[in-house]
This record gives C-alpha cells, sequence and structure tokens, in this order.
C-alpha cells in the first residue's frame, strides 16, 4: 500500500508529496490517505461530490428567495431603517435602534379637548342725539356770511355756493373746497382744496375729517372765517 494525497476538487490520487494536484492545481494541504492503486480515481469520489454539490447549489438555491418577514402585528418596522423585527424586541437587530412602534407600550394620544367658539358680542348702537340749537354753521368774514344746513348727511361747499359774488369768484377757493356733517354733538369738515383748509392756523390733512367747534378760525386758501355753531 501506499500513502496518496486525494484531490478534494476533483478526486485523483497524487503522490503524497505533492502540494498541488497534478491534473486541476488544487492545494493538498496535509490530505494523506494508505490506497492500494496510485494515480487512480476513486469510482464512488466522483459521484459523492456531485452528490454534494447537487444538494449546496439546492440548498443555496433555496437560500436566495426573499425570506424576509412580512409586516403583521407580531411584527415591528423600525423607524429609522425600515427592518422588521419581531414584537417582543426593543432594539433593532439591524441598527441597534430603539423600536418605538409598540402598540403595547405608545398610549393612544388623549383626544383634544372641545373649544366652544364663543359668539361675539355685538356692541349696542350708539343713541343718535341731536344737540339742540347746533344744526347751522356760520361762516363770517369782511365780504360776507354764509349759513351752512348741518345734517348727518355729508354734503359739500365750494366757491360757487357762497352767496356773496365777490366770493363766488375767488378762484384761491376750490370749487370742491371742503364736505361738512355733523355726528352727535360734534360738526366734522374734510378738506379737498387744492390751496388747503385751515383750522386755527393748522393745515388740515386732505380726506381726513377734522372737528370744528364754535368760535373757531376758518381758513380756506388764504380768506379767513370766524365760525360759529348754533
Amino acid at each position: 500500500m501506499k500513502r496518496v494525497k486525494v484531490c478534494p476538487n476533483c478526486g485523483l490520487y497524487n503522490d503524497k508529496n505533492n502540494d498541488m494536484c497534478s491534473e486541476c492545481g488544487a492545494s493538498l494541504d496535509d490530505i494523506i490517505i494508505s490506497v492500494e492503486n496510485f494515480m487512480t480515481r476513486d469510482p464512488e469520489f466522483a459521484k459523492k461530490k456531485q452528490a454534494l454539490k447537487e444538494a449546496v447549489e439546492k440548498s443555496e438555491a433555496e437560500e436566495v428567495k426573499d425570506t424576509r418577514p412580512t409586516a403583521s402585528s407580531d411584527m415591528i418596522e423600525c423607524p429609522v431603517c425600515g427592518t422588521l423585527n419581531p414584537a417582543s424586541e426593543e432594539i433593532c437587530s439591524e441598527c441597534g435602534s430603539i423600536l418605538h412602534a409598540k402598540a403595547e407600550e405608545t398610549p393612544a394620544p388623549a383626544p383634544a379637548p372641545e373649544v366652544k367658539k364663543e359668539e361675539p358680542v355685538k356692541e349696542p348702537e350708539p343713541i343718535k342725539v341731536e344737540k339742540p340749537g347746533i344744526n347751522v354753521i356760520e361762516m363770517s368774514c369782511p365780504y360776507g356770511k354764509e349759513s351752512l344746513l348741518l345734517t348727518e348727511e355729508v354734503k359739500s361747499f365750494g366757491r360757487e355756493n357762497f352767496f356773496s359774488p365777490i366770493l363766488k369768484d375767488y378762484l384761491k377757493i376750490s370749487r370742491h373746497h371742503f364736505d361738512y356733517f355733523k355726528k352727535g354733538y360734534q360738526v366734522f369738515i374734510v378738506d379737498y382744496s387744492s390751496n388747503g383748509t385751515f383750522i386755527n392756523g393748522n393745515r388740515l390733512i386732505k380726506g381726513v375729517q377734522s372737528e370744528v367747534h364754535n368760535g373757531d378760525n376758518l381758513r380756506l386758501a388764504d380768506l379767513d372765517f370766524s365760525i360759529t355753531l348754533c
């Protein structure tokens, strides 16, 4: 009997001093057995090797199939990497993140309290009270006197509203110089002129209502009028 090395790859019997298989070049690391015939093939080795190869290939083919567990009530999906983990686990097996999705450990959020919308409080309408006797604006100047009837309706005044012929032709006063009206106990005028309207020397802002008082000085352009509310 001779001591030989059987190639684990092709099954060829090699001399015991060979480090590599003389047929396929596979490494022969300390593979030594006793056989009767030198340099012959083990007739059963190829069959055994083929059967082993087929079994390994079949096993690998089955492992290739997607065995990833599907989502169910027994599994928890990692919120970080998406890996499915058993419901009993507290840490993801893939990334180590804490699993917060356990239904039994996460209390349901309390329903938000219902907020009743408060209906807006309607403010009572102010009672309109007209001050007795103050229903006229009297405008006096050296060229004449004008009387303007006061109501809560807005009215316009300009040079064409003067009774005096001199003031009708006074071009520095605009055709629509100001509006006037009363609101309760108060009297207001609104300037719309080109050359300005002044109360006691203060020029009014165009389009903004300003209150007029008894005894005020009203200037239209450069013409002064004394005001009497009666």
